[in-house]
């Protein structure tokens, strides 16, 4: 998705907004939850 950039807050599984810290190999970006990095597919995923 090229409207997801790196610092840009998506929101997550419909309910939780997150800010993007980069990208994984695969290209799924990722976010911090509770303090660690996590993917999240981009199925699941959308700009804020």
């Amino acid at each position: 998705m090229s409207e997801i950039k790196v610092g840009s807050r998506i929101k997550v599984y419909e309910d939780t907004v997150k800010v993007v810290f980069g990208f994984a190999k695969n290209g799924n970006p990722l976010i911090k939850n509770k303090g660690t990095l996590c993917q999240v597919p981009l199925n699941k995923c959308r700009p804020w």
